[in-house]
């Protein structure tokens, strides 16, 4: 089975050379040469991509701003398109969002709050303080 390793902003600056985010280019690049070698699977995450788009909105000089846009946005697209070593770490749809949710059953009003809960470390400390008043 291959490693897997989590791009993080630093890094994806370091791939794309933003200006002044890019101190550790060699060491990241060389580091990224031996990860693919070793056949370790990349992932970015959407906010390492949203974080890395708003370094590059903070560029003040026009050109290189609009130039660092451009390599973001056809690297963030290849990765989409599975076109490169890394993918883009999927966003969960409101869909998903909402099947994953369980609400618990509902409570009863006489039942004190401490008695709804299902956490032994939170049932006890919500007992305790409910003691104490």
């Amino acid at each position: 089975m291959a490693d897997v390793s989590i791009v993080d902003t630093s890094v994806f600056c370091n791939v794309l050379n933003i200006p002044k985010l890019n101190d550790e280019r060699g060491l990241v690049m060389e580091q990224l040469r031996d990860f693919l070698e070793k056949g370790t699977h990349l992932l970015l995450p959407m906010a390492v991509v949203y974080e890395t788009g708003n370094h590059i909105a903070h560029i003040s000089e026009g050109r290189l701003r609009r130039q660092c846009a451009e390599l973001f946005v056809e690297q963030v697209k290849m990765a989409i398109a599975g076109e490169t070593p890394g993918r883009v770490m999927q966003v969960p749809t409101a869909e998903d969002r909402v099947n994953g949710i369980e609400l618990p059953p509902p409570v009863q009003q006489s039942a004190p709050l401490y008695e709804t809960l299902h956490c032994p470390i939170l049932e006890s400390d919500l007992a305790s303080m409910l003691e104490l008043r």
